[in-house]
C-alpha cells in the first residue's frame, strides 16, 4: 500500500490519497500494534476523515473611496487575503468614467495619473483576488472623484485654461 507522510493517518492497509481524504480497507493494521482495524472504528474514521477539504474562497478589498484634484497621481490600496493561509494574486479593472492607464493591474497598490479637466468625473475600478486554487473573491469596488481645476491658469493671460478651452 502506499502511504503518505504529509497526510493524517498511521495505519498500514488504508488508501490515503494526496489531499489527506482516508479510505479505511477492512484488512487494515494500526502499524505499532498490528491489531485489526474494525469496521466500526473504520466507518467513524471515515466519518471523521473524509470530509472534502473545502477551498475557501479569497478576500477582496478594494480600498477606501477617494477624492483627488486634477492633475494628479493617484494610487489604489487593494488588499487581500485567502482564509485558507494560501497566497492571493490581484487583478485590477477599471470599470467606469474617463479610461486611465493603471501603472501595473496584477498588484495591490496599482497607481495612475489624472489628467487635466474642466468637468468633475468619477473613475470606478473593481478588485478580484485569486487564490493558488484558482478560487476568486466576489469583486470590491472603489471610487475616485476627481474634482476639476477650473481655476487654472497655465499661460497666465488672466483667462482660466477651462475657459480658453470652451471659447476655443
Amino acid at each position: 500500500p502506499k502511504y503518505y507522510p504529509d497526510t493524517v493517518g498511521a495505519f498500514e492497509g488504508c488508501n490515503y490519497s494526496k489531499n489527506g481524504i482516508y479510505r479505511p480497507q477492512q484488512r487494515s493494521t494500526m502499524r505499532s500494534s498490528s491489531i485489526k482495524f474494525c469496521e466500526v472504528c473504520a466507518k467513524q474514521m471515515k466519518a471523521v476523515l473524509t470530509k472534502s477539504v473545502q477551498n475557501e474562497p479569497p478576500i477582496a478589498n478594494a480600498g477606501p473611496d477617494q477624492t483627488v484634484e486634477a492633475p494628479d497621481k493617484v494610487t489604489l490600496y487593494g488588499s487581500g487575503s485567502d482564509p485558507d493561509g494560501s497566497s492571493v494574486t490581484y487583478t485590477w479593472q477599471q470599470i467606469g468614467g474617463p479610461e486611465v492607464s493603471l501603472n501595473d493591474s496584477n498588484i495591490p497598490y496599482p497607481s495612475f495619473f489624472t489628467e487635466f479637466s474642466c468637468s468633475n468625473s468619477t473613475l470606478v475600478f473593481e478588485l478580484v483576488v485569486t487564490d493558488e486554487c484558482g478560487a476568486s473573491s466576489s469583486q470590491s469596488t472603489t471610487q475616485v472623484m476627481v474634482n476639476a481645476d477650473t481655476t487654472a491658469d497655465s499661460d497666465g493671460d488672466g483667462l482660466s485654461d477651462c475657459t480658453e478651452f470652451s471659447l476655443g
